[in-house]
């Protein structure tokens, strides 16, 4: 009998928010920002070991990275590189020398972003925010999706039906954000079902079908909307944008 993998950690409920794993032993700094970002919109993980670092990243995939002088078994520049390697998500250094031969180095080694200690939380949810809007537009997504009553903020992460916040599941925020950030491409049910569940067990794809359709209704799509999560009959689905919404990705009235 084949043995499933090991579950991604998902609650059973989510606020809605993007998130940062946090990489510095530095206790006060992971009080600040453990404290005070999710304020800003991002939930934070702590590290202070590079080997968890890599492996968080992997597991997790945060939306951003922040990495500061404390890192206990790897120096930053070093940990940097690695993630800058792992072809992980963006990362902002927070430097206690933050003389320009050091900011240089680190921006060499592969950090997107550079901030000096001490740091305001608000400027660093805002350079934050910066890098997760690089991110969406080197996917072809844009910052905002709407269509009519519909809102989707993808920098913030925020869902919207008639002005009012849509309270979806974790499961739901997942499989709203996976298609989002691949917007116009085919996610396969095995995909879906692997990173939600943890299997990749295609007779159980009928979860993915009804977690699309309690989807579907929550946000008011219809296969007229411009915006629409449509069914692939290779296996998958794919969430259809307005061509001068998304930037080329396919849309269009869909079925299925």
């Amino acid at each position: 009998m084949q043995r499933e993998s090991v579950r991604p950690r998902l609650p059973s409920a989510v606020a809605a928010q993007r998130s940062a794993l946090v990489a510095d032993s530095d206790p006060g700094v992971g009080r600040l920002l453990g404290r005070d970002l999710p304020a800003q919109g991002f939930s934070v993980t702590l590290s202070e070991l590079s080997s968890a670092v890599l492996s968080e990243i992997a597991s997790s995939r945060p939306d951003a990275v922040i990495i500061g002088g404390g890192i206990a078994d790897l120096p930053v520049f070093d940990l940097v590189r690695a993630v800058h390697r792992q072809t992980g998500p963006p990362v902002l250094a927070l430097l206690s020398n933050a003389k320009a031969a050091a900011v240089i180095e680190v921006l060499d080694a592969g950090a997107d972003d550079c901030m000096g200690k001490p740091f305001l939380v608000e400027e660093l949810a805002a350079r934050l925010r910066k890098l997760v809007r690089q991110t969406l537009a080197e996917h072809g997504v844009p910052p905002v999706i709407r269509s009519g009553a519909l809102e989707i903020d993808c920098v913030r992460w925020h869902v919207r039906l008639g002005g009012r916040d849509v309270a979806l599941s974790a499961k739901e925020h997942t499989i709203l954000r996976m298609l989002v950030e691949e917007a116009g491409k085919v996610i396969s049910t095995r995909e879906m079902l692997q990173h939600i569940w943890g299997t990749d067990r295609l007779d159980r794809a009928g979860r993915v079908r009804q977690l699309v359709g309690r989807l579907r209704g929550k946000l008011g799509m219809t296969p007229d909307n411009p915006v629409y999560i449509r069914a692939e009959p290779q296996g998958g689905y794919r969430l259809l944008l307005p061509p001068s919404t998304a930037g080329g990705c396919a849309g269009g009235k869909a079925s299925g």
